[in-house]
């Protein structure tokens, strides 16, 4: 069977990526998978998926992850979506296939699914808003984000632009077009970011969080916008459109405040595993 949807998941010991395939039959998957593994174990993950593909992309995020594009070649031109998953992000295989049914009707350059109410988060425009399908927006976070083929080869020089990656998603928007139709939050399909913010093993390879973040605020002063909706799909697939749709989450934003007094960098994923 060929698919046209394609998983790398950014991974490492710590990894939780095995929930993303859990309980489905590999010839049922409606995607490829491809690790990009950043760490030191000879053989890594021998349970993977007997059709699951994997490089050993040592380093920081992103010139590990664009050493893997570089890897996998002509491969991703056979590719409608070309995702990129960090290994903190618990997803069943059930929400990534509906997240790509959406991407298949949406057609957007660049989406990602919108986090669960409890995940770790930057930014509150990513927080999933249950009562829409999807979210146009000017705002594509880097931990989990999906590509389109086209999109990923006019992007592709910004994996090489930065070494944690931070700020590259504001560069991203910039290459958008049309700004107002390009880039998607899928509240259809939410998934939960277990671990705090820089705290990721995708992080822990980075040389020191000073540098990192140094680079950060050097990247976002080129290119930062700010987070904003454009418009939301509702399940009729009417849009609706206004300053309302940018309503802040102000409950998300207490128990992240609380999180960070009470120094908790982690969060369990729900007892399911599919």
């Amino acid at each position: 069977m060929k698919r046209e949807a394609l998983l790398i998941g950014r991974v490492g010991e710590r990894s939780i990526h095995r929930v993303w395939t859990a309980g489905v039959n590999p010839a049922d998957r409606v995607f490829d998978l491809h690790y990009s593994y950043y760490g030191d174990a000879a053989d890594p993950f021998p349970d993977r998926p007997a059709d699951s593909t994997i490089t050993h992309d040592p380093g920081a995020k992103f010139p590990g992850l664009s050493a893997c594009l570089d890897k996998l070649g002509h491969r991703l031109d056979s590719y409608k979506w070309i995702c990129f998953v960090d290994d903190d992000i618990w997803a069943p295989y059930a929400t990534w296939r509906a997240f790509f049914a959406v991407c298949d009707e949406l057609k957007p350059s660049l989406a990602q699914p919108a986090l669960m109410r409890g995940s770790f988060y930057s930014h509150d425009i990513t927080l999933a808003r249950p009562r829409y399908v999807a979210r146009w927006t000017n705002f594509v976070e880097i931990m989990n984000f999906c590509f389109s083929r086209d999109f990923l080869h006019k992007a592709r020089a910004s994996f090489d632009s930065t070494e944690s990656g931070w700020g590259v998603d504001y560069l991203w928007a910039g290459l958008a077009q049309p700004a107002e139709r390009s880039l998607l939050i899928v509240d259809k399909t939410p998934v939960l970011h277990t671990r705090a913010v820089g705290r990721g093993g995708v992080y822990d390879v980075l040389k020191n969080g000073v540098a990192s973040a140094h680079e950060d605020r050097i990247t976002i002063a080129r290119a930062k916008p700010t987070p904003i909706t454009y418009a939301a799909v509702l399940p009729n697939r009417s849009l609706v459109e206004g300053p309302g749709l940018d309503k802040r989450l102000y409950l998300a934003s207490r128990v992240r405040k609380l999180r960070k007094l009470l120094n908790i960098t982690r969060v369990e994923p729900p007892r399911r595993d599919a």
